[in-house]
């Protein structure tokens, strides 16, 4: 036997709700997951950034005549101007002496 258009339309209703609830939940679950993900990549990016790195102690040191990272001391000469930036700031000074060590690669 054939529902009425009112019985049908009643069904459709629940039928939407119900859906509308799934799709709730789904839009929750997906939400709850983009949100972990975000704050794990924030993390490991924090992890990565430079100023994370200076936060835990590091400096990191600066030829002033060619504004590169000074990476070995050989590649330094005795009056050589650097700029070093700490943590909380930045330190300038001149070269004094330098030794320079063989870095084993391997």
């Amino acid at each position: 036997r054939q529902a009425g258009p009112a019985r049908r339309v009643a069904a459709e209703r629940v039928r939407l709700a119900e859906r509308g609830t799934r799709l709730e939940q789904a839009a929750g679950r997906r939400g709850r997951r983009l949100r972990w993900e975000l704050g794990a990549r924030a993390a490991r990016l924090e992890a990565l950034s430079p100023l994370g790195v200076l936060a835990r102690g590091y400096s990191v040191t600066f030829d002033l005549a060619t504004g590169r990272v000074a990476r070995r001391a050989q590649d330094l000469r005795i009056g050589s101007r650097l700029r070093t930036r700490l943590p909380a700031g930045m330190v300038d000074s001149t070269v004094t002496g330098v030794e320079a060590e063989e870095v084993a690669h391997g």
